[in-house]
């Protein structure tokens, strides 16, 4: 479904303004048309829209707003004036945009997951399930503490996984800076050098085969004629070769290390969550298949793991089918289905594994930032050794 933007008047005449979901515009306006709403201007907007200017505070004022409104629901204020005191607290605009429009829905008889429905671009299609579950279940309060508690798990996991990311990358960024500067202005200086001291090693005929390829890239050299006198065809094979299992190592370790260890872990963690939370809002189990298959990074495996369930195999056995497992997750799993309380025992498995993903990001760092220090040391070390150490022992004897 395309999202629409429109304006319509109401039975009192007042133009009013919003976002919904829908077909095309004559599918909006006859939605429009069920909220006594007349339609007067509708166009399709892209959701591209919505990944706009401040996702970051967008995302933060809805896990603000779900917070707050447990803590008045716990008071037992009434829903529609616990949403009056969070449209009059509110800071995020849209956020406030949207709290007015959803007090009015509610007024005119709409319900509280029918209201949140008209803004897709701020609550997605499982906090619209937990609503309207608990909504049948008179379990707003839960299903608002248990929406509130999956939006902060998916912001930790996401600020810790992005440090986990970030750190690494930005050393392999600095030492690829540094590889520059010393091929691009350093190694030149000490290449003629050099060149006339006698025979070279093998490191100093690399460091000065590099720097010619980088020199003749950046001036735009015939590359076929850039080896001379010491520097042959086979040192640049050579070269390339090192960059290529170089550039592959790298590869490999953020892809292994990085992106296997920390994200997909984070996304099954996620998963687990969500379906924990559909689950304690009242909805079924193929409800929560169904909802965390379009909200997942793991849909595929999401939707095989629906068919088999449908086909009789028992929950835990398709997730170990599928090898969607978290190491606490299966035995879980198997004291959810005979107990009956599948989605605490999710919750407590999401919770378990949110800890240990912890410990083993701040292992990682404890153990990477000594190792990428050390490193880089070693590299600027056998430079110097390769290229001004010749130097200054030849200065040092005249």
């Amino acid at each position: 479904m395309e999202v629409f933007r429109y304006k319509a008047v109401d039975p009192q005449g007042t133009v009013r303004s919003g976002i919904v979901e829908g077909r095309d515009a004559a599918h909006v306006a006859a939605l429009l048309k069920q909220d006594n709403l007349a339609a007067i201007h509708v166009r399709s907007v892209s959701r591209n829209r919505f990944a706009y200017t401040n996702k970051k505070l967008l995302d933060a004022a809805v896990l603000l707003f779900f917070k707050n409104l447990t803590l008045l629901l716990n008071q037992k204020i009434p829903l529609i004036e616990a949403l009056r005191t969070l449209n009059k607290t509110t800071t995020h605009k849209l956020i406030k945009k949207a709290l007015q429009q959803i007090i009015f829905c509610i007024h005119a008889g709409d319900n509280f997951s029918g209201a949140l429905s008209k803004h897709p671009h701020l609550f997605p299609d499982f906090i619209l399930m937990c609503c309207h579950s608990a909504e049948k279940a008179g379990t707003l309060e839960e299903a608002s503490k248990t929406i509130y508690d999956f939006l902060l798990l998916q912001n930790n996991l996401q600020k810790k996984v992005k440090k986990a990311v970030f750190y690494p990358c930005c050393v392999f960024v600095a030492l690829a800076a540094l590889i520059f500067i010393i091929l691009r202005h350093m190694v030149p200086v000490a290449k003629d050098f050099l060149l006339s001291s006698g025979q070279l090693n093998f490191s100093q005929r690399l460091l000065i085969t590099a720097s010619d390829v980088l020199v003749g890239i950046l001036e735009h050299r015939d590359l076929a004629v850039l080896p001379s006198g010491a520097l042959s065809t086979t040192n640049f094979t050579i070269f390339c070769v090192f960059v290529a299992g170089f550039a592959v190592c790298v590869v490999v370790f953020l892809k292994k290390v990085m992106w296997n260890s920390f994200v997909e872990k984070r996304n099954m963690i996620l998963w687990v969550q969500l379906f924990a939370t559909i689950l304690l809002s009242g909805g079924t189990v193929r409800e929560a298949l169904q909802i965390s298959q379009k909200s997942s990074a793991l849909k595929g495996k999401i939707g095989r793991v629906e068919q088999a369930i449908l086909s009789g195999i028992p929950f835990s056995k398709a997730l170990q089918n599928e090898n969607m497992h978290l190491p606490s997750l299966q035995s879980f799993v198997q004291v959810g289905e005979s107990s009956g309380q599948m989605g605490e025992m999710l919750a407590h498995s999401a919770k378990f594994e949110y800890e240990q993903l912890n410990q083993r990001i701040d292992a990682f760092f404890e153990r990477l930032s000594p190792l990428l220090l050390l490193l880089a040391g070693l590299f600027i070390i056998w430079i110097i050794s390769n290229t001004f150490l010749p130097l200054y022992e030849c200065f040092s004897e005249i």
